[in-house]
């Protein structure tokens, strides 16, 4: 139908399915080369005793939808492959990591190359940039000014015809009396992250606000993948904090049992035995990246218990590193992350600290150096329901009671190495004696303070009694 549609915008659908269709095709077939397969099954055996989470996902994709869609999850859960895996050709894909990783950051031309691309646009845009340049050779510097206005002015065009060619597609099923219901193409947006989300200054507003036109409308169904450190908050400002207009699929680890099989049937199919033991299958948990990880490395010739201390050895170097030099650009301070160490280091992954306790131990009530920490995956926030039965008011219905959450590692992997750090005495020798010297330094402003509201008031009790208002001296 594509084909027969007259005008620009046919061209438009038409690439759009033409190009879906081959970058589809093209990531299998780079999948096959680079790993020989295994990775695809690989990620087909994670999933492959979840049948009731993939039948969820499966509905949640495919059912008619008016809000714009969220699938989030744990860093390195594969949730990005895991889509591809279920719907193949079916969807629209836009990879918006080709867009902002690969020199698309700080060149113009490369970023609206990819844009263009991905939506099958062509000509690419890129003719007010030309004349920007034009004017910047005839008046130096003033090419400059508005820069990134230029580059969102592109792709506010690029996102109109977009949804102008969708608007054209469905008037055209519509005007079909032998279809009952116009279908409703799916577009699937993935690739950002905590780190680039910023680098194009309006970028993922402009996406995000223009996803939630489309899908309210009925043109289309949007799909953003994204992990949970950041998506969630990110994707709610871009929408004026209305999470009505927001639908959340979040995908879980796999359960230790669960995990426990998948090795078994994985090395069973390549006949190498492998049995990993209950306490290392604990450390590394059940993210598939991690499990990905661990395979490799017995695949590679190591045993399975060194396998496990590469993959610890490998986080506990990550911390030690962001303990001992911080992170830039983060939030957070040192002191702050040893100070969570700790206070996780105590608790389980079961309870873990609720998140109360640990925003006010630890930040003294910051929510933005919390985020921030949890957007480098050091911790992760998840949902704890209600506490204990003293929490309960017998006459609110059970469903009815606020949402509690708690604070937990940013992965199993993590929870290790901070059980490991903070019996390390000498470190934690070291790091608490930093700790100390930034409360005492934190005191000893207060202090500052307090005796400078003290200096001003004396002033003004003096200037008082000069000026004959009959108040006694306060010596007398």
């Amino acid at each position: 139908k594509a084909q027969q549609l007259s005008g620009p915008w046919g061209w438009l659908l038409y690439g759009m399915a033409r190009y879906s269709d081959a970058q589809t095709r093209l990531l299998a077939a780079a999948q096959r080369v680079s790993s020989g397969g295994r990775r695809r099954s690989l990620l087909a055996e994670f999933w492959e005793d979840r049948d009731g989470e993939l039948d969820d996902l499966r509905h949640w994709l495919t059912d008619p939808q008016d809000r714009v869609m969220l699938l989030t999850g744990h860093r390195g859960n594969g949730q990005g492959q895991l889509v591809r895996e279920v719907l193949g050709i079916q969807a629209l894909y836009i990879d918006v990591a080709g867009m902002l990783e690969a020199g698309g950051a700080v060149d113009d031309h490369i970023f609206l190359k990819h844009l263009c691309r991905s939506v099958g646009y062509w000509p690419a845009q890129g003719m007010d940039r030309q004349m920007s340049a034009l004017l910047d050779l005839m008046l130096p510097g003033s090419g400059k000014l508005s820069r990134e206005n230029e580059v969102l002015v592109a792709v506010q065009r690029v996102l109109s015809s977009l949804t102008q060619a969708l608007i054209r597609w469905r008037g055209r099923w519509e005007s079909d009396d032998r279809t009952p219901v116009a279908p409703v193409p799916l577009i699937v947006i993935d690739g950002f992250t905590a780190e680039n989300r910023t680098r194009r200054e309006g970028f993922m507003e402009s996406l995000v606000t223009w996803a939630a036109y489309v899908s309210e409308h009925g043109l289309a169904r949007v799909l953003f993948i994204a992990d949970s450190s950041f998506a969630e908050p990110a994707m709610l400002a871009c929408l004026g904090n209305r999470p009505e207009r927001l639908d959340i699929q979040e995908l879980q680890d796999g359960a230790p049992a669960a995990v426990k099989r998948l090795l078994r049937r994985h090395f069973q199919a390549s006949q190498k035995p492998c049995e990993v033991l209950e306490e290392d299958l604990a450390m590394v948990g059940g993210r598939y990246r991690d499990i990905a990880a661990l395979i490799a490395h017995v695949h590679e010739g190591a045993a399975p218990e060194e396998a496990v201390h590469r993959l610890v050895d490998g986080a506990d170097q990550t911390v030690r590193n962001l303990l001992l030099r911080g992170q830039q650009g983060a939030k957070w301070t040192r002191p702050q992350l040893w100070r969570a160490v700790k206070l996780l280091a105590t608790s389980t992954p079961e309870s873990g600290v609720p998140y109360d306790v640990f925003l006010w131990s630890v930040f003294r009530g910051d929510e933005a150096a919390l985020q921030s920490m949890k957007e480098s995956n050091l911790i992760a926030v998840a949902s704890r329901g209600v506490a204990t039965l003293e929490d309960i008011n017998p006459d609110v219905p059970i469903g009815r009671h606020a949402r509690r959450y708690k604070v937990l590692p940013g992965s199993p992997l993590f929870a290790e190495v901070y059980w490991r750090l903070a019996d390390h005495k000498g470190l934690a020798a070291v790091l608490d004696l930093e700790v100390a010297k930034e409360d005492i330094k934190r005191e000893q402003a207060t202090l500052s303070g307090y005796e400078a509201d003290l200096v001003r008031l004396q002033e003004v009790d003096d200037v008082r009694r000069e000026k004959w208002r009959g108040l006694a001296a306060p010596h007398h």
